[in-house]
């Protein structure tokens, strides 16, 4: 691939786990049926493919012309004409680095049978995350052509052109999504896990050809702020209905959600978790909750439809509401 280049934009920064984190690797273990990702030298990392997943998800899913940009800033290719082009967005793996005191959990997974109100056979499993205030050291790189990008998407009848201002805008809009901790990373994100949130952002601009020299000596160029990037430029948000829900939970008899390891004084353990350096505290996993609420709300609707979980049909009809 050869193609010119009129500027770059490099990314440093640190990303903290305000919850648990699960990036899994290949396979399990004797402890995990799915496995924490690990790098060549043994250490627990988030691979940049796992971390371009959720940016480019974010982009096409917040603005109008989001799929469009996410196609020039990530790449694409046209399976009808097998055309396309690669990604002008290098992101690189980001290692993984765990508070003093604190390591590996282990949580466990099952789906509960709506017509026993048991385990369903064959829905155990468990898998390994890391406690909240893992950080990760995350590196971006855009590059810049001298002139706009054409796209042509399948479902597109024309080829659609994408300023180089708006795929500045892009990565600073998803670089301020970082910030606010918009974005989640790896697995069971629907259960609470994987939110994490961006920190000491450090932004370098290498102009080419006179920043040639500082670049390839791997020497910081000119620093930028978030708010200069793409200049005044604005994209346009698509209309999206999120609500965001606060409960303040206290416990009117005892409560417990099992750890997936038998203690040494008692059978059954509660589940805890890292909340600081070699610090634990109970928890109630995102996992748990959303069984209760998903189990309540199909008790509901089977209310309505007068319908069964032994039914097959009617069971078919509830879950499509």
């Amino acid at each position: 691939m050869s193609r010119g280049l009129k500027k770059k934009i490099s990314v440093v920064a640190k990303m903290e786990a305000q919850t648990p984190l699960s990036v899994g690797g290949v396979g399990g273990s004797e402890t995990a049926d799915l496995e924490l990702a690990q790098n060549g030298k043994g250490e627990w990392y988030i691979p940049g493919t796992s971390v371009t997943g959720p940016l480019r998800s974010w982009l096409e899913t917040r603005f109008e012309r989001g799929g469009t940009i996410a196609a020039a800033l990530f790449g694409y290719q046209n399976r009808k004409t097998g055309k396309g082009q690669a990604s002008f967005l290098s992101v690189g793996d980001a290692p993984l680095h765990v508070l003093p005191g604190l390591g590996r959990e282990v949580r466990d997974g099952i789906r509960i049978d709506g017509a026993t109100g048991t385990t369903k056979k064959g829905f155990k499993y468990n898998r390994a995350v890391l406690p909240a205030g893992t950080t990760a050291s995350l590196r971006l790189e855009l590059d810049l052509p001298p002139k706009p990008v054409e796209v042509r998407r399948e479902l597109a009848s024309e080829k659609e052109t994408v300023r180089l201002e708006e795929l500045e805008a892009a990565l600073r809009e998803m670089l301020q999504a970082l910030t606010r901790g918009e974005i989640r990373f790896g697995a069971a994100k629907g259960r609470g896990l994987g939110k994490m949130q961006g920190k000491d952002l450090q932004i370098f601009v290498y102009d080419f050809p006179k920043d040639l020299d500082l670049w390839l000596k791997d020497k910081p160029g000119q620093e930028l702020a978030l708010k200069c990037l793409g200049s005044e430029e604005t994209l346009v948000p698509q209309e999206f209905l999120r609500e965001k829900i606060v409960v303040a939970w206290e416990p009117i008899s005892p409560t417990m959600v099992k750890s997936g390891r038998d203690g040494t004084k008692a059978d059954m353990v509660p589940l805890v978790s890292g909340v600081g350096p070699g610090g634990v505290a109970p928890v109630l996993p995102g996992s748990s909750l959303k069984g209760i609420w998903r189990g309540r709300a199909e008790k509901l609707v089977r209310t309505l439809l007068l319908t069964d979980a032994r039914d097959p049909a009617r069971e078919a009809a509830c879950r499509e509401i």
